[in-house]
């Protein structure tokens, strides 16, 4: 089978990801399985048929695509007939769900270990225990989803955590996350911080490709530009971006802003409800970005406004980039970055302090070079993408082993 080790005795991985859309987790995933496929053999499983798939099977990865079994009512329908889909929906997924579940455990039979990529889907989970094969889960997830209110999603925390025989976390801020849920069963000795890492090389600047950007979206060679890249869900602070470029508009004439990322139907929302008519002209939206690379080469700011935000990769790639950062002081982003010295880090949620970040970096070029510059160095030296996939391998092949 494609992307196999060709040694039959290397142990047999089954990597699990939640979904797959090509953003920062999937994108993890599948690069670290290309990564070890000459330590084991690789298998790797998908929720739906993303372009996580081309980019995998790319890799020469070995890939099968399961159900996601999410198909939802069509809302322009009349009520009544809007009410019949939804329960004949609600009862196609049921049945989905079960015809899954018995491939997944066909497919964890045949490993000797189950990697899952997210505490998301807790199927993958449930499978290996039935079939008592050891799971490692890789959590990328914060207090969003590792300190659940309801009872239910309590207890399914605490049932798949308690069925991993390791736990791999992306930041120390998780990994404390995880240790506090309590009746898991887990110890420290089991729980393990991983950063995400890069390789800063492929981000270093590049002057043409920045210039080809600019003219590309009628950004002038000389403006000062700010980014944003991600999706747009609330917990990302993308509202706060828009809001602060409002308040610094009048001030700052010649500054564009620029969004990577999330749908069409999000792009018109955040348009609609968040960019006035005067700002409209400064404001570029992308849409989602597979390469961030000529986003950020082409800006001088990237901002990082999340709410909460277990560890970030594109921060990373923001600072290799040669962007200056501000970032809020929430969970993984206080392990790259510290106020004044490599970012500016600001209080989450807080509008006054992001526009006055984003001020002093929209006037200021010797700060915005100075904060790059260290911010550069510590990706270099910290977060390498060897450093990141060494220690994963050794966790994954070690607990397959036994």
């Amino acid at each position: 089978m494609a992307g196999l080790a060709q040694d039959r005795s290397a142990p047999r991985i089954l990597a699990v990801s939640h979904e797959s859309l090509l953003y920062g987790a999937p994108r993890s995933l599948t690069m670290i399985c290309a990564y070890m496929q000459g330590r084991a053999r690789m298998r790797m499983l998908t929720f739906g048929a993303g372009d996580l798939v081309g980019f995998a099977r790319g890799q020469g990865l070995d890939l099968r695509i399961l159900n996601a079994c999410d198909r939802i009512p069509d809302p322009t329908r009349p009520r009544l007939a809007y009410r019949i889909q939804q329960n004949w929906l609600r009862l196609q997924r049921r049945i989905c769900a079960m015809a899954v579940f018995l491939g997944l455990l066909a497919e964890v039979r045949r490993a000797d270990l189950v990697y899952v990529n997210t505490v998301l889907r807790a199927a993958p989970v449930w499978a290996a225990r039935l079939m008592r094969r050891p799971v490692v889960l890789h959590v990328r997830e914060a207090e969003n989803y590792l300190c659940p209110r309801g009872a239910w999603q309590r207890w399914r925390l605490r049932s798949v955590l308690g069925s991993a025989s390791r736990v791999i976390c992306v930041s120390e801020a998780v990994r404390q996350l995880v240790l506090d849920v309590p009746g898991t069963g887990l110890t420290p000795a089991h729980v393990h911080t991983v950063y995400n890492g890069i390789d800063a090389g492929d981000f270093a600047p590049d002057s043409g490709a920045r210039a080809d950007f600019r003219a590309a979206h009628g950004i002038p060679a000389d403006a000062p530009v700010a980014c944003f890249v991600g999706n747009m869900r609330p917990r990302k602070g993308l509202d706060l971006f828009l809001r602060a470029a409002t308040a610094l508009r009048a001030e700052f004439p010649q500054a564009h802003f620029v969004v990577a990322g999330g749908t069409e139907d999000d792009v018109a929302a955040f348009r609609r409800d968040h960019v006035p008519a005067d700002l409209a002209p400064a404001v570029h939206f992308l849409g989602f970005v597979q390469d961030v690379r000529p986003v950020l080469w082409g800006a001088d700011v990237f901002a990082m406004l999340s709410r909460c935000e277990p560890f970030a990769r594109v921060n990373l790639e923001a600072s290799a980039a040669g962007c200056a950062v501000v970032a809020t002081a929430v969970d993984g982003n206080v392990e790259i970055f510290e106020d004044e010295a490599n970012a500016l880090v600001i209080p989450p949620d807080d509008l006054s302090a992001t526009v006055t970040a984003l001020r002093r970096l929209l006037s200021d070029a010797k700060l915005r070079a100075r904060l790059a510059g260290q911010a550069r160095a510590v990706v270099t030296d910290r977060f390498t993408l060897a450093a990141c996939h060494d220690r994963v391998a050794e966790i994954l092949i070690g607990e397959a082993r036994g």
